[in-house]
């Protein structure tokens, strides 16, 4: 039997996992923004004052995130000018946030927002906008108000780093919105509590969701057999994986996510969507975290709904790296497992 052990992204020690966690997170805690960290420009008229120096902000974007459980517009305010062909793909500086309660769609955010309506803030000094988030400094108790007119926005307030300091915002410049692409949901085609994977059906039992790992990642699992023991999950079974990054929130992984061939995700589609991939695992041992074979997905659409109380329903469908044509749908209660 060829035996491996939990190694690759889907498959890591726990224990191991645990001491990561904490360095993980001390890092975290003592992250700081320093002078090397920006190009001030004391002259600029539109810009971010932060405690290490004045970024110029000359350019904002806006998209508007249609979540099932929380839609928001995502705010980008950029040094330089990062959108080419109706995508953002250039590199710059960047100042982002989330806004909440201003209109769906095409109602623009409009008004004073409250650090109850404001999530996610964060600064990136050296964002390539053809990829996912970069690590940045993160923002909180932001205080904006926001007026878009005639492609323009003027946007004002304050916002406060990791160690407390005021971050000032006085941005006048062009606004552009943004459009990014939706899957449409999985149709499961009426087969519930099943799975397939190479033609193979079974009945699909349990779903599992994971606690942040050491890297920051939710981790979804299905699996066709219950895989509680005397000490918590300590079965084994065919399952799969499904992962959220590490700036996910449990309720990120609600929606429909998609994953396609190839294609390396990008800033817009990372704030859409927080999904990263998922993998097929062949005898997957909890007890021992080792498994015979893990199969990553090369593309694959995950719709996940919530349903009442602890219910949840998950359907997907598509190609393993290995050609398995792989999917299933699961109707029932989401198992939350602690730590």
């Amino acid at each position: 039997m060829n035996v491996r052990r939990l190694t690759t992204p889907p498959t890591r020690l726990l224990l191991s996992g645990l001491l990561l966690l904490l360095l993980f997170t001390a890092c975290e805690t003592d992250l700081q923004l320093t002078e090397a960290d920006v190009t001030p420009d004391e002259e600029a008229t539109s810009y971010a004052d932060l405690a290490v120096g004045r970024v110029a902000l000359n350019y904002a974007y806006v998209l508007y995130v249609d979540h099932p459980e929380r839609p928001r517009h995502h705010l980008v305010l950029t040094t330089d000018e990062v959108r080419q062909a109706g995508k953002l793909t250039g590199l710059s500086p960047a100042l982002v946030v989330d806004l909440y309660g201003a209109g769906t769609g095409e109602d623009l955010p409009q008004g004073h927002f409250t650090p109850e309506q404001t999530d996610g803030a964060a600064f990136l000094p050296e964002q390539n906008f053809r990829y996912t988030r970069a690590r940045g400094y993160p923002l909180r108790g932001a205080d904006l108000d926001v007026t878009i007119e005639n492609y323009g926005a003027r946007i004002t307030g304050t916002l406060t780093d990791s160690q407390g300091r005021p971050v000032t915002v006085n941005f006048t410049g062009p606004l552009a919105v943004m459009h990014q692409p939706y899957a449409a949901p999985v149709d499961a085609g009426g087969a519930t509590h099943q799975w397939s994977v190479a033609g193979r059906t079974e009945e699909l039992r349990r779903a599992y969701l994971f606690p942040p790992d050491h890297r920051g990642y939710r981790r979804l699992v299905v699996s066709p057999r219950d895989l509680r023991g005397f000490h918590g999950l300590t079965e084994t079974s065919d399952v799969f994986l499904f992962d959220f990054t590490d700036q996910s929130a449990e309720r990120d992984i609600f929606g429909t996510h998609a994953q396609s061939v190839n294609d390396a995700t990008d800033y817009l589609t990372s704030v859409v969507s927080k999904y990263r991939a998922g993998y097929f695992c062949k005898n997957m041992n909890f007890a021992t975290n080792t498994m015979d074979e893990d199969d990553p997905a090369s593309a694959l659409t995950l719709t996940v709904t919530a349903l009442e109380g602890d219910g949840v329903d998950i359907a997907f469908r598509g190609t393993t790296r290995a050609g398995r044509a792989v999917s299933g749908h699961y109707r029932g209660e989401l198992t939350r497992v602690r730590d």
